[in-house]
């Protein structure tokens, strides 16, 4: 089942309650408008409570170190830091946005009223790769299954996945090897889409401002749009050898190459009737080199070629030029085309 994101659950989130579930839940629903304007109508409310919000000088001076901490301002010893008059009229307005901004800044922070033990364990529950452009990983997450994530791309996820669902959020692309289990539905959000799948191998290419794309290797996969409302509308369910692209409400389905795909895992870029463009915008973003097509009626020339990117740019350039039939330079760490 999906974690619904309501009132109660962001009031859990601002007073730094949340499980791993439902923090990732939350963190991807405040990315979308109608996320933001709730958690805007919950603050504003705490924020109208506020008059009848009193804390002792404990939780000031600890809320202010915090604060402090966060934006890297040094503070004074206790004693010169209370003041207790003017310090409370200040924090009975500022204490939900205080929050608020330590709670976009880290969960960790979120926790003010928890124990420091306990404040390193939330903080640890959710970590991220991030990979810039130029790199490309392989690691396991917790259940075994192993992630291929390609270059300036970044994965969220949990330390160890609890309840019912193991969810991760993707930016970028990334090729997923999951662990097969029943129980326990493996799902990934990138942006308003999921992709649920139970145990198989898929790639998603999910860059923003892009064309959302899920193609699938092995296992079956089924991908939703969610609504407004947080209800699902499927848009898909996918055998091995099938694909859909999604973006800016157009779907589009069709089929595509297992063993292209499952190249794409060991550097092997697959290209077919891809405009040049596109094409030199893939490779910049692998070797972290900006690209410049000079000859601008060489931008949609279609290419279909098969690139080993485990190579220097020099030498996967001299193919690429061959085949494409242009000239190429390469200075100062960037690439003109011409």
């Amino acid at each position: 089942m999906d974690q619904p994101v309501d009132k109660p659950l962001i009031r859990k989130f601002i007073a730094g309650a949340c499980s791993d579930i439902e923090l990732l839940a939350v963190n991807h629903y405040l990315e979308l408008p109608e996320g933001q304007a709730l958690f805007n109508e919950v603050l504003k409310a705490q924020w109208e409570e506020a008059e009848d919000f009193h804390l002792d000088d404990q939780v000031l001076d600890k809320w202010k170190k915090q604060l402090y901490d966060q934006i890297g301002m040094p503070h004074a010893d206790d004693a010169e830091l209370r003041e207790p008059k003017r310090i409370n009229f200040f924090m009975r307005y500022a204490a939900v946005w205080i929050i608020a901004i330590l709670g976009i800044a880290t969960y960790a922070a979120l926790n003010w009223n928890r124990e420091p033990d306990s404040q390193n364990k939330i903080a640890e529950v959710i970590e991220e790769k991030v990979n810039p452009y130029g790199r490309r990983s392989s690691f396991l997450l917790s259940d075994s299954t192993r992630v291929y994530l390609g270059a300036g791309s970044k994965l969220s996820y949990a330390r160890r996945f609890s309840g019912n669902q193991r969810m991760v959020r993707l930016s970028g692309e990334a090729y997923f090897e999951v662990t097969k289990n029943p129980a326990k539905p493996f799902v990934i959000y990138t942006g308003a889409i999921r992709t649920m799948v139970l145990g198989t191998s898929f790639k998603i290419n999910a860059f923003e401002g892009k064309p959302l794309t899920v193609s699938v290797t092995t296992g079956k996969v089924r991908v939703d749009q969610m609504l407004a409302n947080q209800q699902p509308k499927e848009l898909g369910l996918l055998t091995p050898g099938h694909m859909l692209s999604y973006h800016k409400g157009k779907l589009t389905a069709g089929t595509m190459s297992v063993t292209d795909t499952e190249k794409w895992k060991n550097g092997l870029l697959v290209f077919n009737a891809t405009p040049l463009h596109e094409l030199v915008s893939e490779i910049g973003r692998w070797y972290n080199v900006p690209v410049t097509i000079k000859r601008k009626s060489l931008s949609n020339i279609p290419l279909s070629v098969t690139l080993d990117a485990n190579v220097s740019i020099n030498k996967l350039l001299d193919g690429l030029s061959m085949v494409g039939n242009f000239r190429y330079k390469l200075k100062n760490g960037q690439v003109v085309i011409y």
